[in-house]
């Protein structure tokens, strides 16, 4: 059985249940498992500087149970939240995407993830996927002005 597919509501910075023909639709599973991967927030690392004078290092408290040694739920992107958008930003925003999708490669449910970050103006950052399918099929993802959708995310949780 596949997992329910999500869409990525950026007005509300969350993610809505899409429906087909009246019923919970479950196509595009990666897709979802890439929204899951980059907008829950991941915990901070020891070393990471946190965006605000609190202690919150953020993360899923179920990470503390999982039965991978170190597997994280989430990105670190909401560090970013009060970042200025510079190229350094932007470097780290991909990085921090490569970070949360590379659980894809190690489970083997991709051969490659390719994560690009780009300005489109002063205060936009898009970030666009492609994932490369072991039987070669890509699916390309684009989250259009990802930048909103962090900074809004810092005042949503």
């Amino acid at each position: 059985m596949a997992d329910i597919e999500l869409d990525w509501v950026a007005a509300s910075f969350g993610a809505d249940f899409r429906l087909s023909d009246g019923d919970l639709s479950q196509l595009n599973e990666l897709r979802s498992a890439v929204v899951l991967s980059l907008f829950s927030w991941r915990r901070a690392n020891p070393d990471d500087r946190l965006p605000d004078d609190t202690s919150n290092l953020m993360g899923w408290w179920g990470d503390h149970y999982g039965t991978v040694q170190n597997s994280r739920l989430g990105s670190r992107l909401w560090l970013l939240r009060r970042e200025k958008l510079t190229q350094e930003t932007i470097t780290r925003a991909r990085e921090y995407c490569e970070e949360a999708l590379q659980w894809m490669i190690e489970d083997k449910v991709a051969k490659a993830v390719t994560v690009v970050t780009e300005r489109n103006s002063i205060d936009r950052l898009d970030i666009s996927i492609t994932i490369t399918r072991a039987s070669g099929q890509e699916i390309d993802l684009r989250f259009a002005n990802a930048w909103e959708l962090i900074r809004q995310g810092s005042q949503n949780g």
